[in-house]
């Protein structure tokens, strides 16, 4: 049955707005109110120009062949829910407002819309990949492979501030010749072990609580090690200092946060910048290897704020699993000799964990693009949904997550190396010394959105017990 249409007078409705907008600066009720009115307005198909139907959700997937010579101005752009100018996707908008799970809301908006579809967000427009198809397709155009850099790169040839990829090329084809002649996978897996061995197991068996420090001072350190070397040591204090200046990093990076203006000189660099130079700069020196800083800087930050401070939370899940499965926790036990089989288990766990909204950091469209007939808009964000979310888990032999877990096209992760050093080998040093259970009465635990990642919601403990007792 079609939802009957009303016109509403455009004066009452925008003097309405501008009342709502200016208490909304001291009371979110009132923005909470304002959003409601237009959630049930767009509910109820009201019109405040002219009475034509509009819809809560938005219109349905549209089936078209794209003519020949179409100009993209002319194409839809992806689907997606109602978005009023200057405030955005009001459903979206509202059901954030009511502190729905934010993954909870785009499992709907997949569900409904498909595997590509537009949410607006006051200026913003993100659009969401949903599928590993759809994925390939759109992150491997040009036009699709900007960074939003909106702030001056701090270390220099930092990749994630880089926005053309013709730009992104020249510097990633280096910093990987670096990489490979100085940081192999056998030097980053002996860091981990050592790591570990130094800073994790005395406190796992202290306590049943998940030691998110004393794994993340592990990583950390392993991370520092690998790429600065041992001649370039990071004593605790140092570390410490590292490990909270690139949390401060981290955290500009997720709610947008840039360095202040400064007099009337140049504005200042983003929070932890400064200290992560000075730390960085300081061990290169004290190894004599000035000369590396131009390479080793960026990477370590890109190593540090992609890897160290989400491997814990990783690690953190994958033992959940293991905890509340007994059969998959035999059967990584079991392949910690073949490598390529673990890693091919530990990838089918992630792939199936929603440990964070998207992979991966975002990228911006530098120019309309067309895909699957939609034209794709100049400036939006690009976000790839995690395949849970998406539920797009499939066969888990049709699936490879690895093909998509680090970005395809001209932009993916060159990290994805160091990564599968790193994940495989702290796993494995950990099932090899405990087998882990979860506590009476836990069962596996939800998960919840902090800062970029989703984490184990709650106690989420876990009861280490050594495999040779």
């Amino acid at each position: 049955t079609e939802v009957p249409k009303f016109a509403f007078p455009s004066g009452i409705f925008c003097a309405a707005m501008v009342k709502a907008s200016v208490c909304a600066r001291k009371c979110r009720l009132a923005l909470g109110a304002a959003v409601a009115c237009l959630a049930w307005a767009a509910r109820c198909n009201i019109s405040w120009v002219q009475p034509v139907q509009l819809s809560w959700a938005s219109r349905p997937r549209p089936q078209h062949t794209v003519l020949a010579g179409a100009k993209r101005s002319e194409l839809p752009t992806p689907p997606g829910p109602w978005a009023l100018p200057g405030l955005g996707s009001v459903s979206v908008i509202w059901a954030l407002l009511c502190r729905r799970p934010l993954q909870q809301v785009l499992r709907e908006l997949r569900k409904e819309h498909g595997d590509i579809f537009m949410i607006v967000t006051g200026p913003v427009k993100q659009v969401w990949i949903g599928s590993v198809e759809m994925l390939r397709k759109v992150y491997s155009l040009p036009e699709c492979s900007g960074r939003p850099a909106s702030f001056e790169d701090p270390f220099g040839n930092f990749l994630f501030l880089t926005k053309k990829p013709e730009d992104a090329a020249p510097i990633r084809e280096k910093q990987k010749a670096w990489l490979e002649e100085n940081v192999g996978p056998e030097q980053m897996a002996a860091a981990v072990e050592a790591a570990f061995e130094e800073k994790l197991f005395a406190e796992i068996d202290d306590t049943p609580k998940w030691p998110a420090e004393a794994v993340r001072g592990a990583m950390y350190s392993a991370v520092t090690k690998a790429i600065l070397g041992e001649a370039a040591l990071i004593d605790d204090t140092e570390l410490g200092r590292l490990m909270d200046a690139t949390s401060a990093y981290s955290e500009m990076r997720v709610k947008g946060k840039v360095g202040g203006q400064s007099g009337e000189g140049p504005p200042a660099p983003p929070p932890g910048a400064v200290e992560i130079r000075e730390v960085v700069e300081a061990a290169l020196a004290r190894a004599g290897r000035k000369h590396d800083a131009a390479m080793a800087l960026p990477l370590l930050v890109a190593a540090s704020v992609g890897g160290a401070e989400i491997f814990p939370t990783l690690l953190h899940w994958i033992l959940l699993r293991c905890a509340s499965e007994p059969a998959l926790q035999e059967r990584l036990y079991a392949a910690v000799g073949d490598r390529k089989k673990f890693l091919g288990e530990i990838y089918r766990v992630l792939q199936r964990t929603e440990y964070s909204v998207a992979l991966g950091p975002p990228r911006k469209v530098l120019a309309d693009a067309v895909v699957d007939g939609y034209c794709i808009p100049e400036g939006a964000l690009l976000f790839a949904l995690h395949p849970a979310l998406a539920d797009q888990l499939g066969s888990e032999e049709e699936t490879c997550f690895s093909s998509s877990a680090f970005g395809v096209g001209p932009r993916s992760c060159l990290g994805q190396a160091l990564t599968e050093a790193v994940l495989p080998t702290a796993l494995a040093v950990l099932l090899k010394r405990y087998c882990v259970s979860l506590p009476e009465g836990q069962s596996f635990p939800e998960g919840e959105m902090k800062g970029q990642l989703i984490r184990p919601k709650g106690k989420a403990e876990l009861i280490w017990k050594c495999r040779d007792e």
